[in-house]
């Protein structure tokens, strides 16, 4: 059962936790932090997701799609996926990639009431 606030706390530019893998700066941030690698390293489901949201207390997320010059690390289909799975606690965040731009042409499906616009 997610915890009840006085207020909401909400993430307002969260990255996927897994997507580490993917970006070979995130295991040295993670080093230098002392933090459990597997937090990066292993891509969370929706409901994973929002249990570890609930165990930080966190209330909402904005779930930002993400990339990297010629890599797309985490689609704006991924994006409405989650949000469409939570639409009370995930809201959506589309990136546009200015080095893919051929990724551009679906980018416009994904911008549904789940984003934030």
């Amino acid at each position: 059962m997610a915890p009840k606030f006085q207020y909401p706390i909400v993430d307002v530019w969260c990255n996927l936790p897994g997507l580490g893998a993917a970006i070979p700066e995130v295991a040295r941030l993670f080093e230098y932090s002392h933090s459990d690698p597997e937090v990066a390293d292993k891509k969370r489901s929706p409901k994973e997701l929002i249990a570890l949201m609930d165990e930080a207390g966190v209330s909402h997320i904005c779930l930002s799609a993400w990339s990297r010059p010629g890599q797309m690390i985490f689609s704006n289909e991924e994006v409405a996926e989650y949000a469409r799975a939570y639409p009370d606690r995930i809201f959506g965040l589309a990136a546009v990639s200015s080095t893919l731009p051929i990724l551009q042409v679906g980018a416009r499906s994904c911008l549904e009431p789940t984003f934030l616009s």
